[in-house]
C-alpha cells in the first residue's frame, strides 16, 4: 500500500487522475457484471414462471412488472392499469415515480407516500429546489475537479477527490429526484387518478 501511495504522490495530478479512472473502471466492470447476473436470475425465474402466462396470477404479474420495469407493484394496481389505453406507457411513468407514491390494499387507490406531495405548489417547489441543489453541486464538484485538470492540486488529493467524487453524485441524484417528482406530478393525474 505504501508503494501505490509513493507512487500517486510521486505521479502528480494527472497520475491522481489516472489511478481513479483506473478505478472506476474496475468497479463499474463489476458492477455490470453483478447486474448481468441478477438479470439472467430474473430471466430464468420468468421462464419458470411462462408457464402460467394464458391465467397470470398475481405473483407472476408482479414479478414480470418487475422484471420488465425494474420496480414492484402491487398486482391490483398492475390489473387496473392494464384496463387503460397505453398501458406499456402508464407503466413506465408510474415505475419511475413509485417512490413517491403508496397502495392501500383495502380501498384499492394510489395516494401520495407523503401528505406534503398532495399539493401541486409543494411538488412544484421541492423539483424547483432540486433543480438549484443540481446547479450547487455541479459548481461545487467543478471547483474540486478544476485543479486536477490545470495541475495545481494543493493539499491531500485523495480528499480533494473524493469531495469532487461526492459532489458528482449528489449532482446527479439531484436530477434524478427534480426529474422521477416531475414525472410523477405530471403523470399522476392522468394514470392514477389523483387530484394534481
Amino acid at each position: 500500500m505504501k508503494d501505490f501511495y509513493d507512487l500517486v504522490s510521486h505521479s502528480g495530478p494527472l497520475g491522481i487522475l489516472v489511478a481513479i479512472i483506473f478505478a472506476v473502471s474496475i468497479l463499474s466492470k463489476a458492477l455490470f457484471t453483478l447486474k448481468r447476473s441478477i438479470g439472467q436470475d430474473r430471466k430464468e425465474f420468468l421462464d419458470f414462471w411462462s408457464l402460467q402466462k394464458d391465467k397470470p396470477d398475481d405473483l407472476w404479474l408482479e414479478v414480470a412488472v418487475r422484471h420488465f420495469f425494474g420496480t414492484y407493484l402491487p398486482a391490483g394496481l398492475i390489473r387496473q392499469i392494464i384496463k387503460r389505453h397505453h398501458p406499456a406507457r402508464a407503466l413506465l411513468d408510474i415505475c419511475e415515480s413509485w417512490d413517491f407514491f403508496t397502495y392501500d390494499q383495502k380501498s384499492h387507490s394510489v395516494k401520495w407516500k407523503h401528505k406534503w406531495h398532495e399539493k401541486s405548489r409543494n411538488r412544484a417547489l421541492e423539483i424547483w429546489l432540486f433543480r438549484i441543489l443540481t446547479i450547487v453541486f455541479f459548481i461545487a464538484a467543478y471547483v474540486f475537479l478544476k485543479p486536477f485538470f490545470q495541475g495545481e492540486v494543493k493539499g491531500n488529493v485523495f480528499i480533494q477527490g473524493a469531495w469532487a467524487f461526492n459532489f458528482s453524485s449528489f449532482c446527479l441524484a439531484s436530477i434524478a429526484r427534480s426529474s422521477s417528482l416531475k414525472t410523477a406530478s405530471e403523470k399522476s393525474h392522468q394514470w392514477l387518478d389523483l387530484t394534481r
